[in-house]
């Protein structure tokens, strides 16, 4: 295992060297006060950039404050993950530190995942002017982390937010996707990831895809979409909405025509668009019309698609969309399809080109699994 002092050592090193990005999986105790003190000596002359610590049960508060406070002249990048002493101290430091225009400081990417951070501390950083600049927002696994926490938070982020994970914090709502779409002001926003939210609703996920909502920004052009576990509320008409959504010409889009037609015409269609990753394992409603969706809006995009433990989703469907969808589609996951059979497995157009994964096959009638 890697000590303190081992880690220590390897900064010193590496520092100096040109060390721009710091990434820890599994910190453990290594990365503690002599860490921190190892890279707050050398910050002055320090590049990083990014740093990633996840696991880090020793990593405090106050050194956490410290750390920002010292590099905040080039760290754009913060990644926190099960870092339980992680608190109102490191916000208050964010605030300090980025929350000035004085200081040219400029905070891009803000990761936090399973921590300990209460909402007054959320709400403060949202008061402040520190999260002006983000492009990137995950919150995941979070107790404090509501929709008011979501609300503020995202109001306070500027026009080019780009991605947004709020995954795993089951006290989320409807409300939240509001906050989500307004955020999209810029229309710069990509990536979505709701895993887990189970309070949402087919109505709240229709409404934040839905196109000529007075007093609403356009909806997200998405390339990628995790709606996994979020039950019930996926169905076809949610994703013929965020699939047209993510596809449609920005012309289209402006005007008044509704999403049927433009689906029943075939045009308004942009090339350019389309989701290039798409999760909705867990779907329990979805069926073969959300296949034929993709298929139509994501022919040219899509490369990884998972529809595990989906049980509407049929050979016929997925052989459509494989024959159909271009030859950038190189994985779909179908774990717990039972339903899933040979004659998909080994009927689809891409059985013997090799470039294309089914990854979690069910045991085969044949008494042989297949994971391709």
């Amino acid at each position: 295992s890697v000590t303190q002092d081992l880690l220590c050592d390897s900064l010193s090193k590496l520092l100096p060297a040109g060390l721009q990005a710091l990434t820890l999986k599994h910190a453990g105790r290594c990365f503690g006060p002599k860490a921190v003190n190892a890279i707050v000596s050398i910050a002055p002359t320090a590049g990083l950039f990014s740093i990633s610590i996840a696991g880090a049960y020793i990593f405090s508060d106050k050194d956490s404050a410290r750390l920002i406070e010292a590099l905040s002249q080039t760290l754009s990048s913060l990644e926190f993950s099960a870092c339980p002493l992680i608190g109102k101290e490191f916000c208050s430091a964010i605030i300090k530190e980025y929350g000035s225009d004085a200081k040219h400081t400029c905070l891009m990417e803000l990761s936090l995942e399973n921590v300990n951070i209460d909402k007054e501390s959320f709400m403060a950083l949202a008061s402040s002017n520190a999260l002006r600049s983000l492009k990137n927002l995950s919150l995941r696994e979070i107790d404090s982390v509501d929709d008011d926490v979501v609300e503020a938070v995202l109001g306070a982020i500027g026009d080019d937010l780009e991605g947004i994970d709020l995954s795993n914090n089951p006290t989320l709502t409807d409300a939240c996707l509001s906050a989500i779409r307004k955020a999209n002001s810029g229309g710069c926003l990509k990536s979505l990831q709701l895993a887990g939210l189970g309070q949402l609703s087919a109505i709240g996920l229709e409404t934040l895809f839905t196109h000529h909502i007075p007093g609403l920004p356009s909806p997200p052009m998405l390339r990628k979409l995790d709606l996994s576990s979020v039950g019930e509320a996926v169905s076809d008409e949610v994703m013929k909405l965020a699939a047209m959504a993510t596809s449609m010409k920005r012309t289209d889009a402006s005007s008044d025509i509704s999403t049927t037609e433009i689906v029943n015409r075939g045009t308004g269609l942009s090339t350019l668009g389309g989701f290039v990753h798409l999760k909705l394992n867990g779907s329990h409603t979805c069926t073969d019309t959300t296949l034929e969706i993709l298929a139509s809006t994501c022919s040219t995009s899509l490369q990884e698609l998972d529809i595990s433990f989906c049980p509407h989703f049929s050979d016929k469907g997925l052989g459509y969309l494989v024959s159909t969808v271009h030859h950038q589609l190189t994985k779909i996951h179908i774990w717990g399809c039972a339903q899933i059979s040979e004659e998909f497995l080994d009927g689809h157009d891409r059985v013997d080109d090799g470039t294309l994964q089914i990854i979690g096959a069910w045991m085969r009638k044949n008494g042989t699994g297949s994971v391709r």
